[in-house]
This record gives structure tokens, sequence and C-alpha cells, in this order.
């Protein structure tokens, strides 16, 4: 489904940036009214035509239950890896094991309005084969009030009737501030909530660890510790482990391996290339090539997490 040769940029800071071809719009004030938000313009409707896909990844086959009954027992203590198998079995027993890209709704932070480099919905827009909408309702300025912002922006995507919501960073800012464990979870509390208001598919990313950030861009006293971000995590695993449509992908475990003085390989039939060289001199955000190595991470889990989505559905 996801095959990849469009670089893009995945900015997991607060910075500025820009989204594509929508009118100007104010997404830094909190305070905008959320009681009847304006639907969001979409980017395009346009008819892809056919492109050449890259080499993927091997998907992992799993043996799983058949039954509904032992599929949700096992659900208890699966794995988040084998969670996504679990779910996607799961959704092809109630019919919602298809993913429809006619309207996709971006939400979130400056990962997905693009910072420095393409947004998220510049990205998918080109993907996607078919007539569809694209809503790039993500605002570099999430982290000045991530719940007045969070709010707004599902309002929006509610209001656009999306199909399929992207918010791969949408939780980030709930805990990177400068307060106290307790705060934090209870921040991340109002934001799961928020999320709880949407019944489209949603694909939504766990927290990474971003200490590497260079103190200018992220100030150590808002950046969690590895033991209350382990916290956090599970709380957003266990919260979304029984909503069918959740689909949690790990960015912590993605953007771990960039933080390493390794070498990794960022698509298969690649040369391994050392960790450092994806990501920016902020020691934030990736730069092109940390991209790819992380959405072409995001085509398995989301071929098996559902598995009735035609695989040139996208063509990246």
């Amino acid at each position: 489904m996801l095959r990849l040769s469009l670089l893009g940029i995945l900015i997991l800071g607060g910075c500025n940036g820009t989204s594509q071809s929508r009118p100007a719009q104010d997404n830094s004030n909190s305070e905008r009214s959320t009681a009847n938000p304006s639907p969001p313009l979409p980017t395009t409707r346009a008819e892809k035509p056919d492109t050449p896909k890259a080499r993927p990844f091997p998907k992992k086959t799993y043996d799983l239950p058949s039954s509904k009954d032992e599929l949700l027992a096992s659900l208890k203590s699966a794995s988040p890896e084998l969670t996504i198998a679990i779910k996607g079995r799961l959704r092809r027993l109630n019919g919602s094991a298809k993913l429809s890209f006619e309207r996709v709704a971006v939400v979130g932070a400056s990962l997905s309005a693009g910072f420095g480099g393409l947004p998220l919905s510049s990205v998918f827009d080109g993907a996607i084969r078919g007539s569809h909408d694209v809503f790039p309702i993500a605002s570099t300025f999430f982290f000045r009030s991530p719940h007045a912002n969070g709010r707004t922006q599902i309002d929006e995507a509610i209001t656009a009737n999306a199909t399929a919501i992207l918010a791969v960073d949408i939780l980030f800012w709930y805990v990177y501030q400068n307060s106290s464990q307790e705060q934090r979870l209870a921040s991340l509390e109002l934001g799961l909530q928020n999320l709880e208001r949407i019944d489209a598919p949603l694909i939504l990313g766990d927290i990474p660890d971003m200490r590497t950030g260079e103190p200018w861009m992220l100030p150590p006293s808002a950046v969690p510790p590895p033991e209350q971000l382990a916290i956090f995590n599970k709380r957003i695993h266990d919260w979304a482990r029984h909503r069918l449509n959740i689909q949690l992908v790990p960015l912590a475990k993605w953007s771990a391996a960039l933080a390493t003085n390794g070498d990794i390989v960022i698509e298969p039939g690649q040369q391994p290339v050392p960790a450092k060289t994806l990501i920016t001199l902020d020691g934030l955000h990736p730069n092109p090539k940390g991209v790819r190595y992380m959405v072409v991470r995001l085509d398995p889990s989301l071929e098996i997490g559902f598995p009735e989505t035609p695989v040139d559905a996208l063509a990246f």
C-alpha cells in the first residue's frame, strides 16, 4: 500500500512552518471558538496516474486465533506490534478493514504541518490515487495551547467528514511541558478524551524521547524523563488497544533508532548509513533521509492493520 519514492519532513518540535494550499488562518490563536468551526478547505481533488512503487519491507505474518472472542482475549497481553495484527483481523470480522483516502484530514503539530519541508498533507495528497480531498489542519503553533488547539483541530476534522485522520504527533505537546508527572499525565488524559470524539480511522503516533533536542529548540525542563515517557506511552497503548478505529504507530521506536551512534538501513536494498546523518543540527528533527526511514515503516503497519485496503491505494 505505501510504497515510497517521495521525501517529506516529519517534525517533532514546535517550530514555524506552512500548510499547503490553504487560506491564511491563525492556528496559533488558542482562544478561537470551537462551537461552530468552519469547514476546513481541502488541498485538492484530483486523479493520480499509476506510479512505480519502491521495494517494500517484507511483511511479517502472525499465527492468530480465528474467533472474535479469542482475538479480543489475546489483545489483553499482546505487544504493540502484535496488537496491530490482531486489530487488523478484528477489522476484517466487523467489516472495517479497508481505509478510505477519499477525505483525509491531517491534524497535529509541526511534524504534521511540515516545518522545514513538506507537510504531511502534501505528501499524502501526492500519493493518493483517485479522486480525493486532503485537509491540512495541523499547525506549527500547536505547542502554544495544546488543549485548545487540539479541540479546534478535531472539531475541524469532524466537520470535514474525514474518512481517515492522520495524527502522528498530536499528543507530543500534552506531555512535553514544564510540569510534574501528575500534571503531564492529566494533560495527556485530556488529549485522549479529545480523540475519543473521532469515529473515523485515526492513525496516531505514540510519544518519542527527544532528549537529543538542542536546548535552544526544546528546553530541557519541558522534556519528560524516560521513566515518565514509559508510563505515558503505556497509557496510550492501553487506551488504544480495544478501539478498533485507532491505528497506533510506534513513533517512539522509530525515533529512538535515529538517536543512536550506530548504522541503520533506510529502506530495503540500500546500504546502512550512520543514524546521525538522518537528523538535523538541532538534534530534534529528521532530515529528508530520516523522514524516508520513518515513513517507509508506516507501510507494513497500515497494510497489516487495514488488510483490505488495496495495495495501490497509495503510491508515494
